[in-house]
């Protein structure tokens, strides 16, 4: 009797940790997954947002030659952006394999840089970081990514100071700095959202029971 008891329990040991090491496994291969998916996104998203050209005349070399033939241009009036003229406009996307995206941010200090899809939801969340709500251009974005180590995981080490950038897909950079890192309860949505942040990213804890939250401030005065 003792010796098939004894066996059972080997058996059951067995199993979970079989179960244990299916999920150790399964984790690994959507980490690879969601790895996959956001170069191949980033890839195609680099290439299509327009890069902000400035003009790189060196003011102290030779000119003076084409001064006396070619007289100076007018300086250009400079353009308002649309999001300043209408911060309530609609971000612009852009559509690659499905997914709408409306920008990529960038953590040089967790050497994160993702593309981010325009609207949430759980299949979105797999392939990258999505906007849960808000804008860039209202000063009040959130943004929502799982804890693979190709998403948000490294945000946890954040702890203040560390500069975050957003580069919409019309290629307008906003500036951020991090002010805090707070863990709330996984079920808290009040406590994700209050507050007047120019931007939260957030993800879950290693145990899946709790969010790590980052408030960041925006830099710049645009």
């Amino acid at each position: 009797m003792k010796n098939k008891r004894g066996i059972l329990w080997i058996i059951t040991g067995l199993l979970l940790i079989a179960a244990a090491l299916a999920i150790i496994g399964y984790n690994l291969w959507e980490d690879k997954q969601a790895e996959k998916s956001v170069r191949d996104a980033m890839e195609q998203l680099k290439n299509a947002i327009p890069v902000q050209t400035q003009d790189t005349t060196d003011p102290n070399s030779d000119t003076e030659d084409a001064a006396e033939t070619v007289p100076a241009a007018l300086p250009a009036e400079e353009e308002i952006p649309d999001y300043i003229l209408n911060p309530n406009m609609e971000m612009p996307e852009q559509t690659i394999n499905g997914y709408d995206y409306i920008g990529i941010i960038k953590i040089t200090a967790c050497d994160i840089e993702l593309p981010v899809i325009s609207e949430w939801n759980y299949p979105a969340l797999k392939v990258a970081p999505c906007r849960f709500e808000g804008s860039v251009y209202t000063d009040d974005m959130i943004i929502a990514a799982h804890a693979y180590k190709a998403h948000f995981r490294r945000i946890r080490d954040l702890s203040g100071g560390e500069k975050v950038l957003f580069t919409d897909t019309a290629g307008n950079e906003f500036s951020y700095e991090v002010v805090s890192v707070e863990t709330i309860s996984g079920t808290d949505v009040d406590g994700l959202i209050a507050g007047e942040w120019d931007l939260s990213l957030f993800t879950c804890t290693v145990d899946g029971t709790a969010r790590v939250v980052v408030r960041c401030e925006r830099l710049d005065n645009e």
